[in-house]
């Protein structure tokens, strides 16, 4: 009797040619039915569509339902003055949720005097 490696070494075939699939129904999963936009978020995810946002990416997205775009914050800005509901520049930058420099910025934007010291707004 002689000695051969790889009788030792050598894996030994098993059901050569037969491939056997099992499917554990515990694992499988069905994928979630897709939610039908409402006609206010439909409008919304338009409006962010043409100010260029970038809506595919969740990173970029992160806020962004919360987050106002410079118009819809100054659209807003003029809504609260004309209401009565602003009086400072920090008040505008609270409810905006903007630095006070920005509110600054919209104010001159938009033609709206303020007192630089105090940062209150000056009624007509």
């Amino acid at each position: 009797m002689s000695y051969n490696p790889t009788d030792f070494f050598k894996k030994k075939k098993e059901n050569v040619g037969e491939v056997k699939i099992e499917f554990d129904p515990n694992v499988i999963t069905r994928k979630s039915e897709r939610k039908v936009m409402s006609t206010k978020e439909i409008a919304e995810y338009s409006r962010e569509a043409v100010r260029g946002t970038s809506l595919g990416s969740s990173q970029a997205n992160m806020g962004l339902s919360s987050s106002m775009g410079k118009s819809d914050r100054q659209t807003a800005l003029i809504a609260g003055i004309k209401k009565g509901k602003f009086k400072s520049v920090a008040q505008i930058a609270m409810a905006l949720n903007v630095k006070e420099p920005t509110v600054k910025k919209y104010l001159k934007e938009l033609n709206i005097d303020f007192d630089l010291k105090t940062g209150r707004l000056k009624t007509n």
